[in-house]
């Protein structure tokens, strides 16, 4: 709410009319009031009940009827226009926590691998405003500084692990004193910004380092909690959100953070968004009754003004983010079920918000897959529990796809070999180990530089892929693998990034090694010196 400012403030001066008419309306009263004329005795038998009796009536509202109508044209704001040009000033800080507890499996596949992945889509979703990352295990580390370059964030996120950090612990009260002391050597004004712990517990030293943090700075601390462990216990101030299966926990984040950022009222590019207009309607309500002389208010009407004004006309603020189809529909939640929703959007091909509304496993599966969120599918597919051979097949061939989709070639390999060992003739997985086969044939006469990829895998061949492995798809994302040289080039390219010796782990361990080496010396000096003053 630091920027709230008036876009007309001129309009303000008008209050001082609105002072005078009420003034005025106030001495007109006053002479009307023939109380003071009639003896005591006599007011009950002479005077009326309207006219004993308080009321609230037009003239009495009129002042603040106007004030309100000032005030509104004046335009009250504080936020800028959806799609504006505005520039978000407030910083966002990610902290990743890395110690060794982050590698439990407790989440599929661990703890750290499904905060990368959410961390990831947490980045994505925001176009503007710089991200910011630290790092923390023992010891405390900046990864990157504020930057919008959203490449750099994804590069150097791949490459977190829990073996990164050269000393083992949960030191939160280090990484949230090496922010503040960043902040502190910054040049310039260092906007409020939100800070994101994301972890899967805090100790009792975590909540005296978050809750000193809060005094000392104006950031919001949020914590994004990842495994089952034991609930977080976070301190006032601090906001919790744990990681879900589905867009929930992003859309809590990305709200909170939305509700933290600060746009200059000076900036005269931004086009601000109207604040208050939407009162008028409460207004015009009050004004309807005005015809009738003498009219007063009756106290049964209030609760329908308040209803009336409560009801008003939403704005869609720029911090709501909302999926492009809604998954949500009143008139559907008091007719169907949650299950029964999940199927009409599943038969009207919105995978997204079926995928969201099934309960039921399999077919959460099925509609994240049909979704193309293949990540998520293999998280519940992992997850699931079957027994029966038929379930087993159909549990290893949708694991088979996932891993192809996502050019996990091998892994499918392996999936789809696990169900020939179940059912020995089943076509499906005969047919898709025949496509990754030539998928690695057309690899290996790239790598050697024979042949011409896609000179054996037409596009249509490829295409076949998804279609007999029963992935009926949107048009608009029917080309998940385009063409047999896009997937060797990448697929030669990753091998190729993974035998780079310079790779950014490699990097980012020597770097964090040295800078926790350097501070352990400078602090050696530091006490040596205090001791010699000590001694002389």
């Amino acid at each position: 709410m630091s920027e709230f400012h008036f876009i007309r403030p001129a309009w303000l001066l008008a209050l001082i009319v609105v002072g005078l008419i009420a003034w005025l309306i106030r001495q007109l009263n006053s002479k009307n009031d023939v109380r003071d004329l009639i003896a005591p005795h006599l007011q009950a038998s002479v005077l009326t009940k309207d006219t004993t009796q308080s009321r609230l009536s037009p003239k009495a509202l009129l002042p603040w009827a106007l004030a309100a109508l000032v005030i509104i044209c004046a335009g009250p704001t504080w936020k800028p226009e959806p799609g504006t040009q505005a520039q978000n000033q407030s910083p966002l800080i990610l902290v990743v926590d890395l110690s060794c507890s982050m590698a439990e499996s407790d989440v599929t596949p661990t703890r750290l691998e499904a905060a990368k992945l959410k961390i990831t889509e947490l980045i994505n979703s925001r176009e503007e405003g710089e991200i910011g990352i630290w790092v923390y295990a023992g010891s405390a580390h900046l990864l990157l500084p504020p930057t919008q370059d959203r490449n750099v964030l994804d590069y150097y996120l791949d490459s977190l692990s829990t073996s990164l950090v050269p000393r083992a612990g949960k030191n939160v009260s280090a990484v949230l004193n090496g922010i503040k002391e960043s902040n502190l050597q910054a040049e310039g004004f260092v906007f409020p910004g939100s800070v994101i712990l994301i972890t899967d517990q805090i100790d009792r030293s975590s909540q005296q380092a978050m809750t000193q943090y809060l005094q000392d700075s104006d950031d919001q601390l949020l914590v994004w909690k990842f495994g089952y462990s034991a609930s977080l216990d976070a301190p006032s101030g601090v906001q919790t959100i744990s990681m879900s299966a589905d867009e929930l926990d992003l859309k809590r984040i990305n709200r909170w953070v939305d509700d933290y950022q600060y746009f200059d009222p000076q900036d005269s590019d931004i086009e601000w968004q109207e604040a208050g207009y939407f009162l008028v309607f409460a207004l015009l309500l009050i004004t309807l009754t005005w015809f009738r002389r003498g009219w007063t208010i009756r106290w049964f009407a209030l609760p329908w003004l308040f209803i009336m004004s409560s009801t008003s006309p939403n704005l869609a603020y720029a911090d709501e983010v909302e999926s492009k189809l809604s998954c949500q529909s009143l008139w559907m939640e008091i007719v169907f079920t949650p299950e029964q929703q999940a199927r009409w959007h599943f038969e009207r091909e919105n995978y997204a918000c079926a995928a969201q509304l099934f309960t039921e496993p399999e077919w959460k599966v099925e509609a994240l897959m049909r979704d193309s969120q293949w990540e998520w599918a293999l998280m519940l597919l992992n997850n699931l529990e079957v027994t029966e051979p038929s379930d087993q097949v159909r549990r290893g061939l949708n694991i088979g796809i996932a891993y192809t989709h996502l050019q996990r070639f091998r892994s499918a390999e392996r999936w789809f070999n696990s169900v020939l060992e179940i059912e020995q003739a089943n076509p499906v997985a005969l047919h898709n180990l025949e496509i990754i086969e030539d998928i690695f044939k057309l690899m290996e006469e790239r790598a050697l530089g024979q042949g011409t990829a896609g000179e054996d895998m037409t596009a249509d061949f490829v295409n076949s892929l998804a279609e007999d492995m029963g992935i009926e798809e949107p048009e608009d994302k029917i080309e998940v693998i385009n063409s047999a040289d896009l997937i060797a080039e990448e697929h030669l390219n990753k091998i190729w990034l993974e035998q780079v010796q310079t790779s950014p782990e490699v990097f980012l361990r020597n770097k964090f090694s040295n800078q926790l080496n350097s501070a352990l010396s400078f602090n050696e000096e530091i006490s040596a010196t205090e001791a010699e003053r000590k001694h002389d």
